[in-house]
């Protein structure tokens, strides 16, 4: 740590761990196209929680008839939508 400048070691405390700080917003520029990912993303939860209805997964509403190809669709979404909305 001793590259960083004095305000980049501000947020760190000694044992290493990064302070939590004013959430994940910077001073730069809004960048809207990734606002539109997240819009895209937030559909597919749409498409995520149906799929739960068509396989074996503990959803309150079975359609009876298991479908693996809605347990993959529900694994591919889940798998890259949920980090979308990390910092």
């Amino acid at each position: 740590m001793d590259s960083m400048t004095s305000s980049e070691s501000d947020r760190w405390l000694k044992d290493g761990q990064l302070r939590s700080y004013r959430g994940c917003m910077s001073t730069t520029e809004r960048q809207h196209h990734l606002d539109a990912v997240r819009a895209f993303a937030m559909l597919l939860g749409i498409v995520l929680h149906a799929s739960l209805s068509y396989f074996e997964s503990g959803w309150a509403v079975n359609d009876g008839v298991d479908s693996e190809f809605f347990a993959v669709l529900l694994i591919a979404i889940h798998g890259f939508r949920m980090p979308l909305f990390s910092c």
